[in-house]
């Protein structure tokens, strides 16, 4: 026959009757699950984490990094506000910074130095997406507007890349009713050097000008084939068209 003995919980401290005389240390399986995780139910420590808990007081992810910052010695971060943080953890030094890096870490690094104005950054950034010629033009490297025309994208925002170019090269935004000119008459250079602003009546008569350009030398073609002289003027599709060649609104 087995004798019941009592015993000590060593979670709990509460005294227990061990009918079977198995020697245990627990009163229950809740305490013995305890004693081997004491943040058992609660949440990580970590700044705004909503992960249980592991034996350390941390989240996984939260005590991986805490090993690599204790075995790296540094013991003091900064948040990108220029704070310093006073946990090893950490990355944030409050919540609202918190939600300030979420926001950045969503949008794109054009967009972060265009909102801030760091028109060096902006033109730098125009340069990589597009590819220069033989012309010294910025080619736009990504697939153009049925107009012709580049577009870069901002969160609620779509803008002409050209335009950018310029807001960039002057230092400051522009007003949308003022018309940017191709110097080069190539609608997908984005070079700030080839562009200008100009007024919507400079415009207008660049467009009728270059319309009668085009026109005479298509009749100096037919002329040249009627008499029967070989010319060998390119054809006129490899003419680069311009925004003021149609009469389509100026961009």
């Amino acid at each position: 026959m087995t004798l019941a003995i009592e015993g000590t919980c060593k979670t709990c401290g509460n005294t227990f009757v061990d009918h079977r005389n198995r020697r245990r240390l627990h009163c229950s399986a809740k305490c013995y699950r305890g004693s081997r995780n004491p943040f058992r139910g609660q949440l990580c420590a970590g700044l705004d984490c909503l992960r249980p808990a592991t034996s350390t007081g941390l989240c996984t992810d939260h005590h991986r990094q805490a090993k690599r910052v204790e075995k790296a010695g540094e013991l003091l971060r900064v948040c990108h506000c220029g704070q310093a943080i006073d946990v090893p953890y950490g990355r944030y030094c409050s919540t609202e910074c918190r939600k300030v890096g979420i926001q950045r870490k969503r949008r794109s690094e054009f967009t972060l130095a265009y909102e801030a104005r760091r028109w060096v950054d902006v033109l730098a950034i125009l340069k990589k997406k597009s590819q220069p010629d033989e012309h010294g033009c910025w080619v736009w490297i990504r697939k153009p507007l049925s107009n012709g025309y580049a577009q870069i994208r901002i969160p609620g925002r779509r803008m002409y890349a050209h335009r950018v170019a310029v807001e960039a090269k002057l230092g400051t935004r522009i007003s949308p009713n003022m018309p940017v000119h191709h110097k080069c008459a190539n609608r997908r250079c984005i070079n700030p050097d080839h562009l200008e602003l100009v007024t919507h009546a400079q415009n207008v008569a660049e467009m009728l000008a270059r319309q009668a350009l085009l026109a005479e030398i298509s009749r100096l073609r037919a002329l040249l084939d009627g008499a029967g002289i070989a010319h060998g003027s390119p054809d006129l599709t490899d003419v680069p068209q311009s925004h003021a060649v149609t009469t389509r609104k100026a961009y």
